[in-house]
């Protein structure tokens, strides 16, 4: 995954000609992949953020993987959001399949922690093997040499899942950007197919299914 600052994505990608902003090629990062699917990204998170009462953000940094070969998916990208060095939210900008559904979730920061935790309802609905009804925890360290993103989903004060993430930061040059093309070249498909595969072995084991709530 990347960690880019949306104001310097253009200068970050210079760094290889396969790699660029807004336009094709191999590598890409194109605005409209994400939120509200416009090309001002950054205009649209601090609009939204002023929705739910978060003012005065002046950088934000996603946390996502690129358009490969065309191919763009998340089921969830990160957008960190600072005034000056102070974090002031989170925002998990979740892409549910096959529906091609977008929601976010705002966590507001206390920016004393090193580690956030957030308490909240579920109300998007993502997997089929998963009902609504569920309480999230979910935590997130302040990015530093290593970021780590825990989701637990709870059922009747039961924890039922867990996904974690946890990366380590490694400097972007255009070594770096290069050879991403040659480790990674089909990250968003292998993403996809991980999605259906894991589906499938679930359906085959009979887990209970549940259908979309507005379908």
């Amino acid at each position: 995954m990347l960690m880019l600052d949306l104001d310097q994505v253009n200068s970050t990608f210079r760094r290889s000609f396969l790699w660029s902003f807004d336009r094709p090629n191999i590598v890409c990062f194109r605005q409209k992949d994400y939120f509200r699917k416009s090309r001002y990204l950054k205009k649209d998170l601090i609009d939204f953020l002023t929705t739910k009462k978060i003012k005065g953000v002046s950088k934000i940094f996603i946390l996502t993987t690129p358009r490969v070969f065309g191919v763009c998916y998340n089921p969830v990208s990160f957008y960190y959001c600072y005034q000056g060095s102070t974090l002031k939210a989170i925002i998990s900008d979740i892409n549910n399949t096959p529906w091609n559904e977008r929601f976010a979730y705002v966590h507001h920061c206390n920016q004393e922690d090193i580690t956030h935790t957030f308490n909240f309802d579920k109300e998007f609905h993502i997997s089929p093997f998963m009902p609504m009804h569920i309480k999230y925890n979910w935590q997130f360290t302040k990015p530093n040499d290593v970021i780590v993103i825990s989701m637990n989903n709870n059922l009747n004060s039961e924890k039922v899942f867990n996904a974690t993430l946890k990366l380590k930061r490694r400097s972007i040059s255009g070594l770096s950007l290069t050879s991403y093309i040659f480790k990674y070249p089909l990250s968003p498909l292998e993403t996809v197919f991980k999605i259906y595969w894991n589906a499938l072995k679930l359906w085959f084991k009979k887990t209970p299914f549940y259908s979309h709530p507005l379908k």
